[in-house]
């Protein structure tokens, strides 16, 4: 894991957890390299920008390869079926207001995927 974390060059500092340090996290399931991150007890009323977003899926490679930036409707396509229970989106009506927001989202990212 901490390969692929510094591989996407991220911050190794999250809201004062040492990411590179695993040995304090939760395991989401004791098979996966998969950890909680406990938000609850930080002050999270600052706002931050998202500035990417990795497609990404398992391969039994041992590094990782992305494509170059995304575009137009394939970017859409990727965030959208990615998107947390996105099957609840028609469900509840909220399809116009999804897609105004991954727009507003997607119009200051840059998009990327594993391939």
């Amino acid at each position: 894991m901490n390969k692929i974390i510094k591989q996407l060059n991220i911050k190794e500092n999250l809201f004062g957890i040492d990411i590179y340090n695993t040995d304090n996290l939760i395991p989401v399931r004791s098979n996966l390299e998969k950890y909680y991150l406990p938000f609850e007890d930080k002050n999270l009323k600052d706002h931050y920008q998202v500035c990417k977003i990795y497609i990404i899926n398992s391969h039994n490679k041992e590094s990782i390869e992305f494509s170059d930036p995304l575009k137009g409707k394939e970017k859409f396509n990727k965030v959208e079926k990615n998107a947390y229970r996105r099957r609840y989106i028609k469900g509840l009506n909220k399809k116009k207001e999804f897609f105004t927001t991954v727009m507003r989202l997607l119009s200051n990212v840059e998009v990327k995927a594993v391939i």
